[in-house]
């Protein structure tokens, strides 16, 4: 008896000190770059008999390389898996970095450890972090620095590269000094342009060669500048209806040039101006408007574009308005009428709105409506009661509306129960006024 109670508590001791989760981690892919990442995955299995929540986290010292869930909820029974990528940035050293990867339950504070490595690989031991180019635009007898700075991404100390910058017939070659991983190493370089030096473009470049394999090159090219010899022309001439300008502009040096010439007219011409060659920008200024072209010439080159005020297009937009606007009227008429209708617990309220629009009284106005045989027409007239004529198709309604001043509104209403239950809800056709037979407007 009392070896069974041993062994009971025995039993009892191995259940409770059993682990509550198990995690399992899988190396997908311990190399990384910064064009591909280091990939892990952990999964974890909760053992427990309630849902937990388990939270990942890692000893990494380049925090900024790591991307991945922090934490999950499991089920009892359940498992679920932390995705881990190790993302190098462009200054990664090639090396093997040490990686701790811990999942904690948080209830508990268990937590199970796995130590893996991450290999940072480079197809470039030299990286390049800066560069500084000469200007772009340079005088005659102008002095000018250029620099470029690298960076050591081997493992080891690095001395096996050079830095070479070439500009017209120089070529100037730096043997690389010995910089440990991770370091940085400036080299410059100065140059003076001579003072005979024609316009014309020049190449600077700088090359990085590492155990005699080119790194990277970069290239600039230089402009010597000289004295410009621009000729514009611009004249306007015209009438009443048409206003026509020309602007020339033509480079007579012997140098690329960048010109910018203005062309300035009233601000109200803008809609009915038109270019041969739109301007680069424009801008408004004290009730002008200033139009700009921005060109680059070559030696010899010229630039010309025409522009026309055509005056003559406000008249004609004018007319076709009044014209609509008499169209509009004959149309719609000078009485405006629009149909509602409202749903109620019996059927439908329907009102009519009318309004005189124009400056003039209305002696009498002709309202007619159509109800159709799909609702019942309820003969209690809140307003007016109109004239009805039964057809085969429904009830026509009447009414004439008296003395109708201008900018008067008049509402007529009525009400009608559905027969029929209508799918898509009720449509009743328009009103609409008549004048003399004719229907001038409908709602």
């Amino acid at each position: 008896m009392e070896r069974l109670g041993i062994l009971l508590a025995a039993v009892i001791l191995f259940i409770s000190s059993a682990s509550a989760f198990s995690a399992s981690i899988d190396s997908q892919n311990q190399e990384a770059s910064p064009d591909s990442p280091a990939l892990f995955s952990v999964e974890v299995l909760n053992n427990g008999q309630e849902t937990e929540t388990y939270q990942l986290s890692h000893t990494l010292s380049k925090s900024g390389w790591v991307y991945y869930d922090t934490s999950k909820q499991i089920k009892p029974g359940e498992s679920k898996t932390f995705n881990i990528s190790v993302n190098p940035g462009e200054s990664a050293v090639q090396q093997s970095y040490n990686m701790d990867l811990f999942v904690q339950e948080l209830r508990t504070g268990e937590q199970e450890k796995f130590s893996t490595v991450v290999n940072v690989d480079r197809q470039k031991l030299i990286n390049v972090k800066n560069i500084e180019y000469p200007p772009e635009t340079v005088d005659p007898d102008e002095k000018f620095s250029a620099s470029i700075t690298v960076q050591n991404l081997a493992s080891t100390i690095l001395n096996d590269y050079t830095v070479q910058f070439e500009l017209e017939n120089r070529t100037e070659s730096r043997n690389g000094v010995a910089f440990a991983p991770g370091a940085l190493k400036t080299y410059s370089f100065e140059h003076q342009i001579p003072q005979s030096s024609r316009p014309q473009n020049k190449t600077f470049s700088v090359t990085v060669t590492q155990d005699g394999d080119q790194v990277t090159e970069f290239t600039r090219t230089l402009s010597v500048s000289q004295v410009r010899d621009v000729t514009t022309i611009n004249n306007r001439s015209g009438n009443g209806i048409r206003t026509t300008g020309i602007l020339e502009i033509r480079n007579n040096g012997n140098s690329k040039v960048t010109v910018s010439e203005n062309v300035t007219l009233p601000g109200y011409v803008d809609p009915i101006l038109f270019f041969g060659e739109e301007p680069s920008y424009s801008a408004s200024q004290r009730g002008e408007r200033v139009y700009t072209w921005n060109k680059t010439l070559q030696p010899g080159e010229e630039f010309s574009t025409s522009y026309s005020i055509e005056y003559w297009i406000p008249f004609i937009l004018t007319i076709i308005i009044v014209l609509g606007i008499a169209l509009i009227r004959e149309i719609t008429g000078s009485i405006s009428i629009t149909k509602e209708k409202e749903k109620t617990e019996d059927g439908y309220k329907i009102s009519i709105q009318i309004e005189n629009r124009s400056s003039e009284a209305k002696e009498a106005v002709q309202i007619e409506d159509f109800v159709p045989n799909v609702v019942s027409l309820i003969k209690d007239f809140e307003v007016a009661e109109p004239e009805m004529k039964n057809t085969t198709e429904g009830v026509e309604l009447s009414w004439s509306l008296e003395d109708l001043k201008p900018g008067e509104t008049r509402i007529i209403t009525y009400k009608v129960t559905d027969k029929v239950e209508v799918e898509d809800g009720l449509d009743l056709p328009s009103a609409k006024i008549v004048e003399d037979g004719k229907t001038v407007s409908k709602s």
